[in-house]
C-alpha cells in the first residue's frame, strides 16, 4: 500500500469514529435533557464540532501509536512484493 492510500484509510477511519462518538455525545446530551424535544442545531457548528472530533480522533490515534508505520524507505525490498 502506498503511503497515499494509508492515509485515506486512516481518514476514512478517523471520519467514521468521529461520526460515531458524536451520535453517542448527541444520545447522551437527549437522554439528560428529556425536556426538550427538537433537535435544531446551527450547521455551521456542526460543522466546526465534526471537525473538531475528528481534530481530537487524529491527536488521540497519533500520540498512542504503539507499532511503527510501514514506509517504503525502511522497508526491507525483499520484503515488496
Amino acid at each position: 500500500m502506498t503511503p497515499e492510500f494509508t492515509n485515506m484509510l486512516t481518514s476514512a477511519r478517523v471520519e467514521v469514529a468521529a461520526e460515531k462518538a458524536l451520535e453517542a455525545f448527541w444520545a447522551a446530551v437527549v437522554e439528560e435533557f428529556p425536556e426538550i424535544t427538537t433537535g435544531d442545531f446551527d450547521p455551521m457548528l456542526e460543522g466546526a464540532m465534526t471537525a473538531e472530533a475528528e481534530n481530537w480522533i487524529t491527536h488521540w490515534t497519533t500520540v498512542n501509536k504503539t507499532e511503527i508505520d510501514s514506509n517504503t524507505a525502511m522497508r526491507i525490498p525483499m520484503f515488496d512484493a
